[in-house]
């Protein structure tokens, strides 16, 4: 909260445009990123099998949640362009 409030000060941003712009964004890809692999944990019989897909769906859940919930269209564009500038890097 001290946080929040700081930064929102420091930076000379308006709280509403704040709350809008970088905490809604957050909650709402914290709320995805956990849902969806909570749901297959309760699902699912423990073991290995279990293990293995949740941490799957979770990087995905999170990956998904961060680019498409969490980011605005040039920030996503930004990312994914990094990704790709390393990927070619470790190609080659």
């Amino acid at each position: 909260m001290v946080i929040w409030l700081l930064s929102s000060i420091q930076m000379g941003i308006p709280t509403p445009e704040y709350i809008r712009s970088v905490v809604l964004p957050a909650f709402v890809v914290v709320a995805v990123s956990c849902c969806i692999p909570s749901i297959l944990r309760f699902v699912m019989p423990i073991g290995w099998l279990r293990f293995m897909i949740v941490l799957l769906v979770s990087l995905g859940a999170s990956t998904f949640s961060i680019l498409f919930l969490g980011c605005r269209p040039h920030e996503r564009n930004m990312l994914i362009e990094m990704v790709f500038s390393k990927l070619r890097k470790v190609r080659q």
